[in-house]
């Protein structure tokens, strides 16, 4: 899959006229971002966190541009928001933040002369990229139980203890696929506006820590050992409770706004 996308940017890109390619546009992008995968809602589109960014087109051919994007989005899923009752059950959550880094192709549909106003078109893009997200791990923590003076109390049994587990972040990283659609047009000489839907493929099943781990245990002396120990593995297991399909991996969608200004050499616009 990687092959045949960077084959397809590598062909256009390389095969394109250079002459024509003097124009070029800088954008900033707000818009709201949401998550499809093990967690929230089934919805492909249901924003519901912050997302912004930054991007650069230029000017190719007629209708295609080369662009690149860089985007911080924050993601988020509840279980409360999915109409599937066993997910309501569940009860679980998580919110996390990414970077994004891509650079692909964008097609209109119908002829966008940059020097004229009002001119206006839909387009698809599709783009290969990079991200940096927060990946979701866990400080397990294990101690015996203390009374009123804070002195440990003997167990009772084997499980008389007290585990409680803390979050923490590592940031990871993976590859994914942007593609989407959007609307664009010239409000005035040089500024475009743009409405742009795009769906992210992400190689990855980490992004809802739906396979989550310890990344440490700190265990009070004297329980590191048997009968606790078994008991300290069970719990950590119970708590991770990895779920979700892990044969399909995550993806995220930026419903943005951006606002573009063109520059450089001016094109002719009699491409025909």
């Amino acid at each position: 899959m990687f092959r045949v996308i960077i084959l397809l940017l590598c062909v256009v890109f390389f095969s394109t006229d250079r002459s024509l390619s003097q124009r070029h546009q800088m954008g900033v992008s707000l818009g709201l971002s949401n998550y499809i995968g093990d967690v929230g809602s089934t919805y492909f589109v249901y924003p519901n966190a912050f997302s912004m960014g930054l991007s650069y087109k230029y000017v190719m051919l007629e209708y295609t541009y080369a662009r690149a994007d860089l985007y911080f989005a924050n993601i988020s899923g509840y279980d409360a928001d999915s109409k599937e009752p066993y997910r309501k059950d569940r009860k679980r959550s998580f919110t996390s933040s990414l970077f994004e880094f891509s650079f692909g192709l964008e097609h209109n549909f119908f002829k966008y002369d940059l020097n004229e106003p009002l001119q206006h078109t839909p387009y698809i893009f599709l783009s290969l990229g990079v991200i940096a997200f927060d990946k979701p791990t866990f400080v397990a923590r294990h101690r015996f139980k203390r009374d009123s003076k804070n002195s440990i109390q003997n167990p009772a049994d084997r499980e008389d203890f007290n585990s409680s587990y803390l979050h923490e972040s590592d940031f990871d990283y993976t590859f994914v696929i942007p593609f989407g659609l959007g609307y664009k047009m010239i409000i005035k000489r040089k500024w475009h506006v743009s409405l742009e839907l795009g769906f992210r493929y992400v190689f990855s099943d980490d992004l809802d820590a739906s396979s989550s781990r310890i990344k440490r245990s700190d265990i009070e002396s004297g329980l590191g050992q048997t009968p606790f120990l078994d008991v300290i593995n069970e719990r950590n297991k119970d708590y991770l409770g990895n779920f979700g399909n892990t044969r399909q991996n995550d993806m995220y969608v930026f419903s943005s706004i951006t606002l573009s200004y063109s520059f450089g050499r001016y094109v002719c616009p009699c491409w025909d």
